[in-house]
C-alpha cells in the first residue's frame, strides 16, 4: 500500500511539475518601413501585379538579412498562397499567387508589421511588386462582406470621408472599377 501511495504522490507532482513548466516569451519586433504615399493610379501603375483572391495556404516565416554594412539586420516576411478570382494587371494565367507579407512569426520571436495578417479563406484584393510583396497600408484590401475599406486620400478629388479614420468603405465592384480606370488611363 506504501508502494502504491509513494507512486501516486509521484506522478502526482510530475505533472503539477509539467504543468508549471511554460515556454519563454517571445519577444516582439515592430517591422517597419518607409514608404511612399500612392493614390490609386500611382499604386496602380507601380504595381507589377494587382489580383482579387482567395487566401489558401500561410507558408512559414522566414528572414532575411537587409543590412548594408556588416552588423546583420533581419527583416521577417511570411509567404501566402492566394487563388485567383480575378486579375486586374500582370495576367500570368496562373490559378495562384505568392504574396509575400512583411512580418510574421519565427520559434523566437513575433515580427510585427502593419500589414494585414489574412486569415486563410480571406477574400483580399492586393497590389505586388516585381517580389510578389505589397505596400503595406495602400496595397492589401481584405474584402469584408463584398466591400473593402480604402483611404479617401487615395482616391480621386469625388470621394471625401466623414470618418476621422478617413476610409471609405466600397463595394468591390466599385473599387474594381476605380482600379480599370486608373489603369486605363495611366
Amino acid at each position: 500500500m506504501g508502494v502504491l501511495l509513494s507512486l501516486a504522490f509521484s506522478m502526482a507532482s510530475c505533472q503539477i511539475g509539467q504543468a508549471s513548466v511554460q515556454e519563454p516569451e517571445k519577444e516582439v519586433i515592430e517591422v517597419n518601413a518607409i514608404y511612399p504615399d500612392f493614390d490609386l493610379h500611382e499604386i496602380c501603375q507601380e504595381a507589377t501585379t494587382i489580383v482579387h483572391g482567395i487566401v489558401r495556404e500561410k507558408g512559414e516565416t522566414f528572414l532575411y538579412n537587409v543590412s548594408l554594412d556588416d552588423d546583420p539586420s533581419y527583416r521577417a516576411y511570411t509567404p501566402y498562397t492566394v487563388a485567383v478570382i480575378s486579375y486586374y494587371k500582370g495576367n500570368t494565367g496562373e490559378n495562384e499567387i505568392t504574396y509575400i507579407r512583411s512580418g510574421g512569426e519565427t520559434d523566437t520571436a513575433i515580427y510585427s508589421s502593419v500589414e494585414p495578417d489574412f486569415e486563410l479563406g480571406s477574400e483580399v484584393i492586393l497590389f505586388l511588386n516585381e517580389n510578389g510583396g505589397s505596400w503595406p497600408t495602400q496595397g492589401t484590401y481584405l474584402v469584408t462582406d463584398g466591400k473593402v475599406e480604402i483611404f479617401s486620400d487615395m482616391l480621386p478629388e469625388t470621394f471625401s470621408s466623414d470618418d476621422s479614420s478617413g476610409l471609405i468603405e466600397m463595394d468591390v465592384s466599385d473599387f474594381s472599377s476605380l482600379i480599370s480606370d486608373a489603369l486605363n488611363n495611366g
